[in-house]
């Protein structure tokens, strides 16, 4: 939200309308005065459906339910990632709300949350915040974020009669590109079956269960000229029909890229 009132040379995000309207500091004011929660609704600590990162779901649902009202057709192609909030309190026992960081420069403890994204636009269209407190409907949280995503944000958008807009906002069932964190076979049979595509990188520890490694480049390579120069020949190519959809792994003999169409 911010960068509508960065005006650095090339921005692609700075909005002049929005800059003469509501400034940068007024935005920072409401965001500090305005409790971003109700405790008398929010369901309390162990009952059901207590969300431990509801002080945070009201700022992020009004940017992209109104960013989703506002779309006549959205992108078909969407892309996902974490992205990460430094934050050295201590968050709610057992929840896993924050969790120490590692490989992230400047911080050590911070939340996370998965963002879906238009691939061609910043046009953000789903949320969820990185918790223990989410239904689980695989072991992996990966593979669990994507499928929450999916059933309870994307899923309502490409119907024609739903809550959240009241309209279809997506043509046809969207297709997401994410990285390996997020992939699995899990993933890969749920997008087959209901319909809806996923691309990603595999890791070496999830590939498929029914088929042997041998059959894969499940090896590390080294990074060097030699390998560099290897990465894309000969690849290794599996298909698998489900239903009407289907499913393919792609092995190179430095990465795995899975596809669910």
């Amino acid at each position: 939200m911010l960068r509508r009132f960065n005006n650095y040379p090339g921005s692609k995000s700075y909005d002049a309308d929005i800059a003469r309207a509501f400034t940068k500091s007024r935005k920072l004011e409401l965001k500090r005065c305005v409790k971003l929660c109700n405790n008398l609704t929010a369901p309390k600590k162990g009952s059901e459906g207590c969300n431990p990162a509801c002080k945070h779901d009201l700022l992020y649902d009004s940017i992209i339910k109104n960013v989703n009202a506002i779309t006549l057709c959205a992108c078909p192609d969407l892309c996902g990632d974490e992205t990460s909030c430094g934050h050295q309190r201590f968050g709610e026992p057992g929840t896993g709300l924050l969790k120490k960081m590692t490989g992230k420069p400047g911080m050590t403890k911070a939340m996370q949350t998965v963002l879906i994204s238009d691939v061609d636009r910043m046009r953000p269209r789903a949320h969820l915040h990185r918790h223990n407190a989410h239904p689980e409907r695989f072991s992996l949280q990966g593979p669990n974020q994507i499928r929450l995503l999916w059933e309870g944000q994307l899923l309502p958008l490409c119907q024609h009669d739903n809550d959240i807009v009241g309209r279809a906002t997506f043509q046809a069932k969207a297709h997401i590109t994410v990285d390996n964190f997020f992939s699995g076979d899990e993933i890969m049979e749920c997008a087959a079956e209901e319909g809806f595509g996923v691309t990603m990188t595999c890791r070496r520890d999830r590939l498929p269960k029914k088929v042997p490694k041998e059959h894969f480049h499940h090896k590390k390579a080294l990074v060097a000229p030699r390998a560099r120069s290897a990465r894309f020949e000969h690849p290794i190519v599996a298909v698998k029909k489900h239903g009407h959809s289907v499913m393919v792994i792609t092995s190179f003999q430095s990465s795995l890229l899975q596809v669910a169409t």
